[in-house]
């Protein structure tokens, strides 16, 4: 789902799927939790897997709050959320998968700490591999928004941040190419705004300098 489509057609849209992944920010918490309680109300089997800096992983309920989710993964998504893909086409045996919650009849199984990702460019670029391609080509009236992430990480604890509250201390970078070649394909397919997704951009001042340019 691409765009804040009416909740009764996101669940036409999604009803018969195996697994639903949610990427819940704050400008989407709401409609999120809507559209994950329908689907589940609709199709009882579907895999609810939440994400996201606004599921709250630190409280024991997270559960009775958020009843129709089956996951949540508390930091980073990518190896996670290919993990537990692996294992619902298997076992669906998802305590071994480290970094995630669990919910099980409503209490929280917490499997403990993941590992963050040391290679950034290990997770392959949903631009330079056209994830998004048959996306575009259906919709061709649109002019489309990019989102850019050229580190991940943040070496501060703002209590008001939730950069700050994920404690993730070291800034890891993204290969600088890898970058440029992003806005380069962005460049092409008409983008018109790309927002930066880095906690703080600038402060690697010729690098990011550079990117700027």
């Amino acid at each position: 789902i691409w765009r804040r489509d009416t909740i009764e057609e996101a669940v036409s849209l999604l009803k018969d799927s195996d697994v639903v992944g949610f990427s819940v920010y704050i400008w989407n918490k709401n409609y999120s939790k809507v559209l994950a309680r329908e689907l589940k109300k609709v199709n009882p089997d579907i895999l609810i897997v939440y994400g996201g800096p606004e599921p709250p992983i630190e409280k024991d309920d997270i559960f009775e709050q958020l009843p129709f989710v089956d996951i949540c993964v508390k930091l980073e998504g990518e190896k996670s959320f290919k993990a537990i893909l692996e294992h619902f086409a298997t076992d669906n045996n998802y305590t071994t998968i480290p970094g995630i919650l669990i919910n099980d009849n409503g209490k929280k199984i917490d499997t403990g700490e993941s590992l963050r990702i040391d290679d950034l460019d290990t997770i392959p670029s949903p631009y330079l591999t056209d994830v998004f391609k048959p996306l575009m080509e259906r919709f061709p009236e649109i002019r489309w928004n990019a989102t850019l992430e050229s580190n991940r990480g943040c070496p501060y604890a703002c209590t008001f941040c939730d950069w700050g509250s994920l404690t993730y201390n070291k800034v890891k970078k993204f290969e600088l190419q890898r970058v440029f070649d992003e806005l380069e394909w962005m460049a092409r397919h008409n983008f018109d705004w790309i927002s930066i997704t880095d906690a703080n951009f600038g402060m690697f001042p010729e690098r990011d300098g550079l990117i700027a340019d």
